[in-house]
C-alpha cells in the first residue's frame, strides 16, 4: 500500500501495510509531544504512562536511563552515592514499562554499555519477535 500524506506543507510518501502505516502516524505524533519539556508541575516525579509514550516515540524503542532523566527530571542520576536511591526507583519504573512493551508489542529488549565524560550507561532498544 502506497500513502501520499500532506502535512504543514509538507508531503509524505509512505509505502508499507495499514498497519505500519498507522503506527507510524502514531510514534510520528507521540514524538512531537516530547519535543517540549515537561511542565513544572510534575514535581520530579513521573508516570509509567509517561515512560511509555517516550520509548514508543523512540525509533526502536531506542533509550538510555540517562536520556530519560535527562529528559524527564532536568538531570542524571549517579547509579552510587546520594542519588543511588532515585537512580534505582527510575531504573525500576522503566523496567516496568520496558515488560509491558515487550509483552505487548511481542519481542525482547537488548542493550548495550556505552561510556561518554560522565561514565558508563546502558543503551537499550527493542527487537520484535519473527
Amino acid at each position: 500500500m502506497k500513502v501520499m500524506i500532506k502535512e504543514d506543507g509538507e508531503t509524505i510518501e509512505l509505502e508499507g501495510s495499514p498497519s505500519e502505516i498507522m503506527d507510524f502516524m502514531t510514534l510520528r505524533k507521540q514524538k512531537e509531544k516530547f519535543t517540549a519539556p515537561l511542565k513544572k508541575s510534575n514535581k520530579g516525579k513521573v508516570s509509567q504512562k509517561d515512560i511509555y509514550q517516550y520509548i514508543l516515540a523512540q525509533p526502536d524503542y531506542k533509550h538510555s536511563i540517562n536520556d530519560m532523566s535527562n529528559y524527564f527530571l532536568g538531570k542524571v542520576f549517579k547509579s552510587d552515592g546520594d542519588e543511588k536511591k532515585d537512580y534505582v526507583r527510575f531504573y525500576v519504573a522503566v523496567a516496568r514499562v520496558q515488560r509491558k512493551i515487550a509483552k505487548n508489542k511481542g519481542g525482547k529488549w537488548e542493550s548495550e554499555w556505552m561510556s561518554d565524560a560522565d561514565g558508563k550507561y546502558k543503551i537499550f532498544w527493542f527487537v520484535r519477535n519473527k
